[in-house]
Parts: C-alpha cells; structure tokens; sequence
C-alpha cells in the first residue's frame, strides 16, 4: 500500500472509521471494546486497524496487528498528530 498524505499538512490521510480505531489503540482499548463503542465487530476493528497501521507504516505479519505493532501503531499516530 502506498502512503497517502494530506498535500498541506503531510499528515497521514485515514479514513474516519480508521482514526477512530486507532484512538482507541492509543487508549489502550482491546479490540472488543473498540468494536463495542464503535458498533461493529472485533473482525472489523481488526481490519480498520491493520489498514491505518499500513497506511502509518507500520509493519503487520500475515496473522495481522500484533501487540508490538500496536505499540508502533501508537507511536506513529501521535508523530503524525493523529492524537
């Protein structure tokens, strides 16, 4: 995936579905109360998650985020001013 940035700010262009989810990684939620507070499943936050972390440059393996990219996905989206 190519990294997209906003032309002006050079922020990370996310959807807003995705800087949802990852506030609520920064907050330290799990997946299930992501989704409870966002209305959709674990399955589902685990995919908005996976696309911002690309979109971040954050590595992911093939079984998706795990806990030490969603410390990097943390880090990534405060340098970036996402939070």
């Amino acid at each position: 995936m190519q990294l997209a940035f906003d032309v002006a700010t050079f922020k990370p262009v996310l959807s807003s579905r995705e800087e949802q989810v990852v506030k609520g990684v920064v907050r330290g939620l799990t997946r299930r109360e992501i989704g409870a507070e966002l209305g959709i499943s674990p399955a589902t936050v685990a995919t908005y998650e996976q696309r911002a972390a690309a979109k971040l440059g954050v590595a992911v393996v093939a079984e998706g985020v795990t806990m030490m990219s969603r410390a990097v996905l943390v880090a990534q989206a405060f340098r970036c001013g996402i939070v």
